[in-house]
């Protein structure tokens, strides 16, 4: 039901090049860093929530750090609730998810490393170009999400 590590490994950006940070030593490298230097940060917790990613907001916010890439994995089909089998979800879902985005410090380059569905491939989208889209079409389903990319 869920993609296996290999999928994972195996996901594109929107121009086609392998996004997995195996991709190339480089890439592998700069992720390895990254984990040796505490800069990659799991989350687990509600991110429709009030403290799971606000707390992270003002962590980065105290130490002038940004988010570069945030992988949401499925977890906003759950917040859209498009599926009436799914119970609906009580504490305001996707709005409540979205003002904890944009409590997030992020730039125009930060991305969200999605798997919207699971019978879709995995995608990479602008943090920003996900803000806008839902405060110009007001994002209610997953393929609101990738009619919005660059």
């Amino acid at each position: 039901m869920f993609p296996t590590y290999s999928a994972l490994m195996k996901v594109t950006d929107a121009g086609g090049k392998v996004a997995s940070f195996r991709a190339n030593e480089e890439s592998y490298r700069f992720v390895r860093d990254m984990e040796l230097k505490g800069l990659v940060v799991p989350v687990t917790g509600d991110f429709a929530g009030p403290k799971a990613i606000r707390a992270i907001a003002q962590y980065l916010s105290d130490h002038d750090a940004i988010v570069s890439t945030f992988y949401v994995s499925n977890v906003e089909a759950y917040l859209l609730n498009p599926n009436p089998r799914i119970p609906a979800i009580v504490n305001g879902g996707w709005k409540n998810y979205m003002a904890n985005v944009m409590a997030l410090p992020i730039d125009d380059a930060g991305v969200f490393l999605r798997w919207p569905e699971t019978s879709t491939p995995g995608q990479v989208d602008f943090i920003q170009d996900t803000l806008r889209a839902d405060r110009e079409v007001q994002i209610k389903s997953i393929s609101d999400l990738t009619r919005n990319r660059r």
